[in-house]
């Protein structure tokens, strides 16, 4: 075949699947599965994609198009092959969605994801009417989302014991998802994982059901302990590393703030003002939390388990790089973290598998840059994902190292629960997929008040005023969208 011939043949072929391809993602969406057909992938697609736009010119008692672009259909898979449900979003945004569906249960949820300045590619939410401890939904085999506060940990190590001032909030609660949507923004879809799609397909349809938030009334904030405490603490948890108790302790400052904003206003607020690798509303019936965490406490799937340390922090502006990576104190407070790291994993996999896949990498989030390194394992046979949190939690940032002597340290000095702070919010799949972020840059949103919390790692050479400094900085952007949402999204 001449050259001329046989290049024209290929664009031919080529535009022909490129229409085809396009076609099917603009006209229809289908069933997907989490298993490949045995056929190739790209013929069962542009087979699937003909047959289900046969269907809809062919047959003019299927429903029109709707202004949202929302169409689902069910299509026999071969037999064993499990069946999930595809919807076309691509003109609806992940907070609009979540406004749709939030209606539907008691709890609800929304989780997003910014990193590097771009949103991810998957954005979560869901409702339920059953909300279950820890314990109880680590056996249900079910899909849940919600929190496990850091005083979980006392259960899992009886030395560490509890202050006795407590703000009355449950040690977990995870929503048990009646629906449950994975928004995948790069193909303009969602995935519904659970819940009926004609209902779901209906409501993302149709218009916001806005309902009347329950405010409070705006007040000044108040800060536990006050700045003179938290730089007394400081200097206690070094006369530790002295004396050879502790290499690194994570004491922490709490401040409450009463507000006029809805946990919903906040969190638009805080995905404009703090994006992070981790965005999440929780709605808790009666209780809130509102997060945009930087940092994993833990991630299984496929048989693999990873962390990502985050320790050493600086302003986010030109040389934060060299700063950190030539600061003594930041690399030694990080290396006794991956080293928690590696330890923690290695309980829960299997021999000669954890390894650090990241080294002291320097991210830039809107108010700190961190030194950040990932470690990961395969994880030993038999061993359950909530098997694996638990042998991580709670995460060395937020604790120290060693982290059981660094946690009776905390509950010594701090003289109060942390409540969710520290702890972990997660979302978890039968399929064994479990994601959690460490509840950092988080408040508690009840009755009108937000609760806020953030901490400072204290190593040999700290400076108690730099580490009073930090937690304010911490602390600064959850402020600033209290502020914003006050201002803007609660008229």
């Amino acid at each position: 075949m001449a050259p001329v011939t046989r290049l024209a043949t290929l664009l031919r072929a080529g535009c022909q699947m490129l229409v085809a391809g396009l076609f099917a993602s603009v006209r229809v969406a289908g069933v997907v599965s989490n298993h490949a057909f045995r056929d190739d992938p790209q013929l069962v697609a542009l087979r699937a994609s003909r047959e289900r736009a046969l269907e809809r010119d062919d047959n003019p008692s299927l429903p029109p198009k709707t202004s949202a672009e929302v169409f689902f259909f069910r299509r026999q898979r071969p037999t064993g092959t499990p069946m999930h449900t595809r919807i076309n979003t691509d003109l609806l945004t992940p907070l609009g969605a979540y406004l749709r569906l939030r209606d539907a249960g008691s709890a609800s949820f929304i989780l997003e994801s910014v990193e590097r300045g771009r949103l991810g590619r998957n954005s979560w939410m869901g409702v339920g009417s059953r909300i279950v401890d820890f314990d109880e939904a680590a056996g249900l085999g079910l899909p849940v989302v919600g929190y496990l506060a850091y005083d979980h940990a006392a259960r899992l190590e009886p030395t560490v014991t509890l202050p006795t001032d407590g703000r009355g909030f449950p040690e977990s609660r995870l929503i048990v998802c009646e629906t449950l949507v994975r928004f995948d923004h790069g193909a303009g879809v969602a995935d519904v994982l659970a819940g009926d799609v004609e209902e779901i397909a209906g409501r993302l349809d149709g218009g916001i059901a806005w309902r009347r938030e329950p405010r409070g009334i705006a007040g000044p904030i108040r800060r536990i302990p006050d700045r003179a405490r938290y730089i007394e603490m400081v200097k206690t948890v070094k006369e530790h590393i002295v004396e050879g108790d502790v290499f690194q302790c994570v004491p922490s400052q709490r401040a409450e703030r009463p507000t006029s904003a809805s946990p919903l206003d906040i969190y638009r607020a805080l995905r404009r003002v703090n994006p992070s690798p981790y965005l999440f509303l929780l709605e808790l019936d009666g209780i809130a939390l509102v997060g945009s965490s930087p940092e994993r406490l833990v991630a299984c799937e496929n048989g693999h388990a990873s962390l990502c340390p985050i320790a050493g922090t600086t302003e986010p502006t030109e040389g934060d790089v060299e700063r950190l990576l030539s600061s003594e104190k930041d690399c030694a407070e990080h290396v006794m973290l991956v080293d928690l790291g590696r330890n923690d994993l290695s309980r829960v996999c299997k021999a000669g598998t954890v390894h650090v896949t990241r080294d002291m990498e320097v991210e830039r989030f809107s108010h700190v840059s961190h030194l950040v390194s990932e470690v990961a394992g395969e994880m030993r046979e038999g061993v359950t994902p909530f098997e694996v949190l638990r042998s991580c939690f709670p995460a060395g940032t937020v604790s120290g190292a060693p982290k059981v002597r660094a946690m009776q340290l905390i509950s010594e000095l701090e003289g109060f629960r942390r409540g969710p702070y520290g702890g972990a919010v997660l979302y978890s799949l039968p399929d064994g997929t479990l994601d959690a972020c460490i509840a950092l840059r988080t408040m508690v949103i009840a009755d009108g008040v937000a609760y806020l919390q953030a901490g400072a790692g204290v190593v040999a050479d700290s400076d108690p005023e730099a580490e009073h400094e930090e937690c304010l900085k911490k602390l600064a952007a959850l402020e600033a969208a209290i502020d914003l949402a006050e201002v803007e999204f609660s008229a």
